[in-house]
């Protein structure tokens, strides 16, 4: 029996691509540091990571999720970071989050090829999303997840969130 929670797409034309684009441009070290870096000490202090928060609000609301506690990331994955164990995927992944928390990611660059998330179960693929800029989709906690390794020169970008229903992540 799978455990793999539903994935929902989200696409509203609300999204500020370019702004958000440019905000995760500017905070993401880069410089062979890439993939997902924690951001959730930047909230207060950044009236973008604010307003991603007010926007993911009504999603999270609209699908019956708690979020008491709000988890930030921003994440650059461009061609060749490539996780060694797992060829195909970009690096640190397959992987899973906290049980009892929901991701969502907004994609704001999608490459040419690759970065698709793949939800994986046993080592078999369930679910795929093909990204477009400003869409979104969310990912159950539990829910093993991959990034497909990104191909060619335009990297994938996305802000991410994972919410829980209480202040701790017991």
């Amino acid at each position: 029996m799978s455990l793999h929670s539903p994935v929902y797409l989200i696409e509203r034309d609300d999204v500020p691509v370019e702004e958000w684009l440019a905000y995760v441009n500017r905070i993401h070290l880069g410089n062979g540091n890439w993939g997902a870096q924690a951001i959730t000490d930047r909230l207060g202090k950044d009236k973008e990571l604010q307003a991603f928060k007010d926007w993911c609000t009504p999603i999270f609301d609209n699908l019956g999720i708690a979020h008491v506690r709000w988890d930030f990331w921003c994440s650059i994955i461009p061609e060749g970071h490539v996780d060694k164990q797992n060829p195909g995927w970009a690096k640190n992944f397959p992987h899973n989050h906290c049980w009892n928390g929901t991701t969502l990611i907004l994609y704001l660059q999608v490459p040419k090829a690759g970065g698709d998330l793949v939800i994986v179960e046993d080592g078999e693929e369930l679910e795929r999303v093909f990204p477009n800029p400003g869409m979104a989709a969310t990912v159950g906690g539990w829910d093993e997840h991959g990034v497909e390794a990104v191909e060619g020169d335009v990297p994938r970008i996305t802000l991410i969130t994972t919410v829980f229903p209480q202040e701790d992540r017991k």
